[in-house]
């Protein structure tokens, strides 16, 4: 059968020739390609042992002299099913998207919108605006500005460009809506434009939340700069006639103007001579944190002897450590590098934390101070006590303006709350840090730490 057997190649349809005994005597190309055997492997098969899934249908036609013609084909009734499902899942999907979506014309004429899109300008159906231009629907009619956005945006996309900016909408209550506005060149196979599809999303919310945040920044700035002048106001206006006071009991105590008349007299100046520099000392604290807050503080840098801006604070704090009947210990190596800081500032940061110390360590307690020299060539200078100790809670107050732990010791020594978070404050602006490690009845150490730039040869 020459002739028979040209046709059964040549045809498109995937036939095979099974002869009286049930075997394949011959199949075309398109046969072994749907069965997914070679033609040297079907010949001689028995047809019954051909594997076949669910989704081939055979179909048989008898021939003469006892021949046998099948037909496979694949059966796609199951597909066009689950492709019919597939494709009203993302109907759904489309519908009910968060975004606002839809479809254009490589022009920008109006294929398709969904739920969302028409909710944004009132309207249940798509129809009356299907063929018309985007930039002439409701979409983009509020304002000139945005409707040449979008103008530019669809020529670009045509083009093969992924567009996005942010625009508004009118909203159908006249409420002014922000939208994250998208234009994206969808492709064929061929790589042909054949739609844009533009994706928008209400981003209002977050806009006004962003308008809101910055609004409150500048207030709480205005109102942090009212507060620092006021207390700087104040604080000057309360040194001059603080300064009058000092001057006076000091004249008072060395006798400038005769001896005491009595003994509760001399005890009676030396407290008011004590409380005016208790009083400037927390005026002083308050401007320096004042200056800090509106960064108005700046460092007269020079190359500074550790050492001896350490035993200087000691001897300051002395009197004070010694009416608590608290020791005093100071360790700093003989070959201490110098350092190169503020030298005013440092003696504030180490009488602040040592200050700090003796005040909340109790009778026959220990303070001490000491300086070393990292591996990573830092320097730190580090205040230890045997003091009342605070918990997680009592750090953070402590590290807060005005904040100070409560304490029966607390109580007898007032103070401005300022020690820590001044000494913190000068500390960061030399580039350290200040990091306190405590436990509650268990005494606290501080560890300043300077970085590695700020040593100098000594």
């Amino acid at each position: 059968m020459p002739d028979s057997d040209a046709i059964l190649h040549a045809a498109s349809w995937p036939w095979a020739v099974v002869d009286v005994a049930g075997r394949i005597s011959s199949a075309n190309s398109a046969f072994c390609q749907i069965i997914g055997y070679p033609l040297s492997a079907l010949v001689g098969l028995d047809a019954e042992r051909l594997r076949l899934s669910d989704r081939h249908v055979v179909r048989r036609q008898d021939l003469p002299e006892g021949l046998t013609l099948l037909e496979v084909h694949e059966d796609f009734s199951l597909q066009l099913q689950v492709m019919e499902r597939s494709n009203a899942q993302l109907r759904a999907i489309f519908e009910n998207a968060f975004e606002f979506i839809g479809l254009l014309s490589p022009g920008g004429f109006l294929v398709e919108a969904n739920h969302t899109a028409l909710s944004f300008i009132g309207c249940e159906t798509v129809t009356p605006f299907i063929g018309v231009h985007f930039a002439d629907t409701p979409w983009w009619e509020h304002s000139s500005v945005e409707r040449a956005l979008l103008m530019d945006a669809i020529a670009r996309a045509g083009k093969g460009e992924l567009v996005r900016f942010e625009t508004t909408h009118s909203g159908p209550n006249g409420r002014l809506i922000y939208v994250d506005f998208s234009l994206k060149p969808v492709r064929d196979k061929a790589g042909d434009i054949i739609y844009l599809l533009p994706e928008g999303r209400d981003i209002t919310q977050r806009k006004r939340a962003e308008a809101d945040a910055v609004t409150a920044k500048l207030e709480a700035e205005a109102a942090n700069r009212a507060k620092s002048e006021i207390l700087t106001n104040m604080s000057h206006e309360l040194r001059t006639p603080l300064n009058a006071v000092i001057g006076y009991s000091e004249a008072l105590q060395t006798g400038m103007f005769g001896p005491a008349p009595s003994p509760k007299f001399k005890e009676y100046i030396n407290d008011i001579h004590d409380a005016g520099l208790h009083l400037i000392s927390v005026i002083n604290d308050i401007l320096d944190v004042s200056a800090m807050d509106v960064g108005k503080v700046d460092l007269h840098e020079e190359s500074v002897r550790v050492r001896d801006v350490v035993e200087a604070s000691v001897r300051l704090i002395a009197p004070r450590a010694e009416k608590g009947e608290v020791s005093v210990s100071v360790e700093v190596p003989s070959d201490l590098p110098y350092l190169k800081a503020d030298e005013r500032r440092l003696k504030q940061i180490v009488l602040n934390l040592l200050s700090n110390a003796v005040k909340f360590t109790p009778k026959n307690g220990t303070v001490n101070v000491a300086t070393r020299m990292t591996r990573e060539g830092q320097m730190e200078i580090v205040v230890s006590d045997t003091g009342i100790g605070m918990d997680a809670d009592g750090i953070a107050k402590a590290l807060s303006e005005f904040g100070q732990v409560e304490s029966g010791l607390a109580r007898s020594h007032e103070g401005s709350g300022l020690g820590l978070p001044l000494a913190k404050g000068l500390v960061e602006l030399h580039g350290g840090t200040l990091a306190i490690a405590s436990v509650q009845g268990a005494g606290t150490t501080i560890t300043v730490t300077f970085p590695a730039v700020r040593i100098e040869a000594g």
